[in-house]
């Protein structure tokens, strides 16, 4: 078995062979598989932006929401307020209107009571004579 050294002509074969399949293998798979990634690359970027967008938006509208929800809890909190500050007012003139009614009932109630004082002291009076005479007489018996 001979050793040679310098290449022969299968040498060149071989390497023209594996250049071919290099640049076949380069236009047949490398490129494409380029053209992929890097529209993966570009559509990740692209929706990775959006999602940035979208999540500003979000806290945006989040921001607009709390805001609402603290004048509407304001306003709830106001009218409330008013309410009440009716009802108290309401619960005065209810409970003045009581005291006048019943202060005019206590009134009527006196002056019934004094008019019956006042008539059975006159009858009392009218009577005083028949009394005292009934008494003398069963003192002196």
């Amino acid at each position: 078995m001979e050793i040679h050294l310098l290449p022969d002509k299968t040498s060149f074969i071989q390497l023209g062979t594996f250049l071919a399949v290099l640049v076949a293998l380069k236009f047949l798979i490398f490129n494409p598989l380029i053209k992929i990634i890097k529209a993966r690359k570009d559509r990740t970027e692209k929706l990775l932006a959006e999602a940035k967008a979208l999540e500003s938006r979000i806290r945006e509208a989040s921001l607009e929401y709390n805001e609402g929800l603290t004048k509407a809890k304001d306003e709830a909190s106001k009218k409330a307020d008013k309410i009440k500050a009716l009802g108290l007012k309401e619960e005065a003139a209810i409970k003045a209107k009581a005291r006048e009614e019943s202060m005019g009932l206590i009134n009527a109630a006196r002056e019934k009571i004094e008019a019956t004082k006042n008539k059975a002291m006159v009858d009392l009076r009218k009577d005083i004579p028949l009394i005292a005479e009934e008494i003398i007489k069963k003192i002196n018996g």
